[in-house]
């Protein structure tokens, strides 16, 4: 088991209130993986709410399940390009006035024995829609 971050990490969220934003995050290079590592993609924003995205992978082998704070968005398997789950779309992210950073980070999970190839996340959320309480996430 290994942990690898995202070169998509080393940028703060925006949290600009008009319109959709699109973040995407992706393995650098050829990664070579074992079951149950994680890979830091991207961070969202407190009251940020989901509106879709994608996982794609650069080759057949090993699958991955991509989350943010325990909600399922994606579960990668082989090269085909996979729609966000039912559950992910509509989330709106919840940071507590004590956590410190105010984004959660979205996380990929090993469920094979190998992984290999570039793996790529796409994320679109809004700052500016009428729930900006906060939410499950």
């Amino acid at each position: 088991m290994s942990t690898v971050t995202c070169s998509a990490m080393s940028r703060e969220p925006s949290t600009a209130h008009t319109g959709a934003i699109t973040v995407f995050g992706q393995t650098l290079g050829t990664i070579s993986l074992t079951a149950a590592s994680v890979i830091q993609f991207l961070k969202i924003p407190d009251r940020a709410k989901i509106i879709d995205g994608y996982c794609s992978r650069g080759n057949a082998n090993g699958d991955v399940s991509v989350s943010l704070n325990g909600t399922v968005l994606f579960t990668a398997s082989g090269a085909v390009a996979q729609p966000m789950t039912h559950a992910g779309r509509g989330l709106v992210i919840s940071v507590t006035a004590s956590d410190y950073p105010k984004y959660k980070v979205v996380t990929g999970t090993t469920a094979s024995a190998t992984i290999t190839g570039t793996i790529k996340v796409s994320i679109t959320y809004t700052m500016d829609h009428e729930d900006n309480t906060g939410g499950s996430a």
